[in-house]
């Protein structure tokens, strides 16, 4: 048996769970008044807390608590305007120098247009994946 007194978890672990407490706790809490004293205080405690009833709410906590959250304000996204701008870009590029100033081959405005078309889907499908990644996302 130890002389010093058992500390507040030692003692807890004997209340509480009493098959895993350690036997020189068990013998020590048998022979030392002081810490007996503190074991019933705790058991006094949990018999209080046990028959107290359950906390019953009228309302729905997460309802509350999502209603008091700030509103998130919707981003626009510049996804048309990048799509306004590109076609811009194809409209100048390939139409207005060719057709007013023939300065433009058509072999070269064939080029301009594919590699605007295709940078054009490539950025379609980037967005597309990013959008249902964030759908994937909202959906978990």
């Amino acid at each position: 048996m130890t002389t010093e007194h058992l500390s507040d978890t030692d003692i807890q672990l004997f209340v509480f769970d009493k098959g895993n407490a350690d036997p020189g706790v068990v013998i020590h809490v048998l022979h030392c008044p002081h810490c007996a004293a503190k074991v019933e205080q705790y058991r006094t405690l949990a018999e209080g807390l046990a028959g107290q009833e359950k906390a019953v709410f009228d309302f729905h906590l997460a309802t509350v608590v999502m209603d008091s959250l700030p509103r998130a304000k919707p981003k626009r996204r510049p996804e048309g305007l990048i799509i306004g701008l590109s076609l811009l870009m194809v409209a100048t590029i390939c139409f207005i120098p060719w057709r007013f100033f023939k300065m433009t081959t058509l072999i070269a405005a064939a080029l301009i247009g594919t590699t605007t078309l295709c940078m054009m889907a490539f950025l379609l499908t980037d967005m597309y994946r990013i959008y249902k990644k964030q759908v994937k996302f909202l959906s978990i």
